[in-house]
């Protein structure tokens, strides 16, 4: 069983955080370094004949080289403007620590969706609960628990937002 993690908040209260959640969803650890080094642009490597922008994107990122996967999710967001190319876009610049563009990726995201799609949804409850909107972030919650009501990791994040608000 997962737990929750808490820090120490500057008001003296315990606040939850779903620190390992998020690592968990966006797939990144300690080992990357600072989320903010290397802001270079950068382009979108060259690809395997057939793959897609999203597909070399996957290498980029689970090695590091956010910067990088994130000029090819932004190329194929740009090419085919899907929920979930939106989703992948706001999951990286939440890695990087870009938490204002990622809320914005995350609202195309959403405007775009045409209905329920779980990893949007869970990308943009995580998204909007790191940018401390927790009413925003427990309705985006409760929307992927009405879809999916055994998921345990939806549930304990429902009741961080709770908690939190």
């Amino acid at each position: 069983m997962a737990t929750i993690r808490t820090v120490r908040g500057a008001m003296g209260r315990h606040e939850p955080l779903l620190v390992s959640y998020i690592f968990l969803l966006v797939g990144i650890t300690l080992r990357h370094g600072s989320a903010t080094a290397g802001l270079e642009s950068h382009e979108c490597p060259a690809r395997q004949p057939g793959q897609s922008l999203t597909a070399a994107a996957a290498p980029l990122y689970n090695a590091g080289r956010l910067q990088e996967a994130l000029a090819c999710l932004e190329q194929a967001a740009a090419e085919r403007p899907t929920p979930r190319a939106h989703s992948n876009v706001a999951s990286t610049l939440q890695a990087l620590g870009r938490l204002t563009e990622a809320g914005a990726a995350v609202e195309r995201a959403l405007a775009a969706l045409s209905s329920d799609d779980v990893a949007v949804l869970w990308t943009a409850a995580t998204v909007t609960y790191m940018r401390r909107q927790y009413p925003a972030a427990l309705a985006l919650c409760d929307r992927v628990l009405a879809l999916e009501p055994l998921n345990a990791k939806v549930g304990a994040a429902a009741t961080d937002c709770r908690v939190s608000w």
